[in-house]
């Protein structure tokens, strides 16, 4: 049984008449604007410079350098670039509580898709965390919540607790006919591949199709726009 905002959720999934027809023109018009820009960046990088993959962070706003492509390896600098916010690279680096925070809440939106329910908010959180296997920033939330003082812990307990509460009153239950997915994974080749953009989505619903818009992106975000980085 789904309420309150999970109602108004599915109302606005399943209103098939308010949605966009899908104008190809618009979207190859896009795709040119993008490659000539794609284009112009390879050129004032030399035909020698290595592929740049740029992600969000990259794109719109403040983060570590840009990926640097060199045939099949993926050399990021700083800490590393992530997937989604529980499994992106950790590298060792401190973890601030915001971004603890945010890839708890993560998890837990990625079992109330799959799974429908969870009992202990921040239990269930760092279950999910640790199922990611070592390494990343998995591994980094699970160690850093770990490390906290029974006090602090018990803090976190309760503001993640909090987040469980909205979530579970405005995700509601998605019928596995709408292939509901989390941590979708998207990459953009540009200019022959010498340029990759890259992201993921928290959760998708639907399934594309040729003549109307029939995919929901879902982003999930906790505090600031880059808190989960």
């Amino acid at each position: 049984m789904v309420g309150g905002a999970g109602n108004e959720v599915l109302a606005l999934l399943r209103d098939t008449a308010a949605r966009p027809s899908f104008d190809p023109g618009l979207a190859g018009g896009l795709r040119a604007w993008l490659e000539d820009a794609a284009y112009g960046v390879v050129a004032s990088r030399g035909d020698l410079a290595p592929a740049l993959a740029l992600g969000p962070r990259e794109l719109l706003g403040p983060g570590t350098a840009p990926a640097v492509l060199n045939g099949d390896a993926d050399v990021r600098a700083g800490d590393g670039a992530g997937g989604g916010v529980c499994g992106g690279g950790g590298g060792g680096a401190a973890v601030s509580e915001d971004v603890v925070v945010s890839r708890l809440v993560h998890a837990l939106f990625c079992r109330l898709v799959v799974d429908g329910t969870f009992d202990d908010p921040l239990g269930d959180a760092l279950d999910s965390c640790r199922a990611e296997g070592p390494g990343g920033g998995a591994a980094a939330t699970v160690a850093a919540v770990e490390a906290m003082a029974e006090p602090a812990r018990a803090a976190l307990g309760v503001v993640v607790a909090t987040h469980a509460a909205h979530l579970a009153d405005l995700v509601p239950r998605l019928a596995p006919a709408w292939m509901p997915r989390t941590d979708d994974r998207v990459a953009i080749p540009l200019a022959g591949g010498r340029i990759v953009l890259h992201g993921v989505f928290d959760l998708l619903v639907g399934l594309p199709r040729p003549d109307t818009a029939s995919l929901c992106a879902v982003g999930l975000c906790t505090g600031g726009s880059w808190a989960r980085e």
